[in-house]
């Protein structure tokens, strides 16, 4: 029996710019972040945007590597190595899915290389600086209550922002219903539409409370998000203001919401805890992320395992 070659339909060459849309349906599909859609469309419209300027071939298949490094050292001549790393990682999901497509016979960004990239360490959040945050927003006002709880949760889980920021409160719908005080677990939606349930210490648990008790007199109580402020729901973005607006009033340096992921994971090691477990917890799949946040502290748990194991001492 004679197999019949299933051929490729032949594609006209198309520009960078006509195929972009189709990537960012794509790209929507596969269910990634909105930051990821927007960090991949900007790498793919800026390299357009370079092709245009040097009146280079804009068209996806006359595309060459020599044009993509050429790209690639511009960017880093005006920006930081990060910057350009997430640029090629941008263009190679873009070229990687157009060789699938068909659209491109070689993948031009096979043999090139990303950025070298240094890691740079995030600072932890000192204990103290906790403490003193914490103290600003020990009173009984709404908006005392209600921040209290959210630095607590960002202290205790080491949630990213967005998660926390889309909890939802509906106790009479528990499929939408996010927070659950009995079980001592709020459940976040992370990236890729993964969900994951965060367990929260004793005392996260009791400032969730005294907020939620203070939720019921606010206009907009009846509403299905967890955190309310003054003119409605809570954005993101309104998460950080709080956090610069506590900083300030707690007299110490302006903090990131992120530095709290990097603390959690570091004490979540000092302490002894599971990789595999803080793994779960923070939503990572791969150890590559465990590996990152790790590091720009492991110096200091080592030196402090060093001591708690007095080696040097037991002769």
């Amino acid at each position: 029996m004679t197999k019949t070659l299933q051929l490729r339909p032949k594609t006209s060459a198309r520009s960078l710019s006509r195929l972009a849309e189709s990537f960012h349906y794509h790209l929507k599909a596969s269910n990634l972040s909105p930051a990821t859609l927007i960090v991949y469309g900007h790498a793919v419209a800026d390299f357009d945007a370079f092709l245009a300027a040097k009146e280079l071939p804009r068209e996806v298949r006359a595309i060459e590597r020599h044009h993509i490094e050429s790209y690639l050292a511009s960017v880093l001549e005006h920006h930081a190595p990060a910057t350009a790393a997430t640029k090629h990682r941008g263009l190679r999901a873009f070229f990687k899915w157009a060789e699938s497509e068909g659209e491109v016979t070689e993948n031009p960004m096979l043999r090139v290389k990303p950025p070298r990239v240094t890691e740079q360490p995030v600072p932890i959040v000192s204990e103290d600086e906790l403490r003193r945050l914490l103290a600003t927003c020990d009173g009984p006002s709404f908006d005392d209550r209600r921040d209290q709880a959210i630095l607590r949760l960002f202290m205790d889980t080491g949630a990213r922002r967005d998660e926390l920021a889309k909890l939802r409160f509906q106790p009479s719908d528990p499929a939408h219903n996010d927070v659950d005080l009995d079980r001592g677990v709020v459940r976040v939606m992370g990236k890729g539409g993964r969900e994951r349930l965060l367990p929260l210490g004793a005392k996260t648990v009791r400032a969730l409370d005294r907020y939620l008790r203070a939720r019921t007199d606010h206009r907009d109580a009846r509403r299905p998000e967890l955190w309310l402020g003054k003119y409605g729901p809570m954005t993101a973005g309104g998460l950080a203001l709080t956090l610069k607006k506590r900083c300030r009033e707690a007299g110490i340096s302006p903090l990131h919401l992120h530095q709290f992921r990097h603390t959690m994971a570091h004490h979540w090691l000092s302490a002894g805890g599971q990789e595999q477990d803080l793994m779960r917890i923070a939503g990572w799949r791969d150890s590559g992320m465990l590996r990152r946040y790790a590091s720009s502290t492991g110096t200091g748990r080592a030196i402090e395992a060093h001591h708690r194991l007095g080696l040097g001492d037991r002769f």
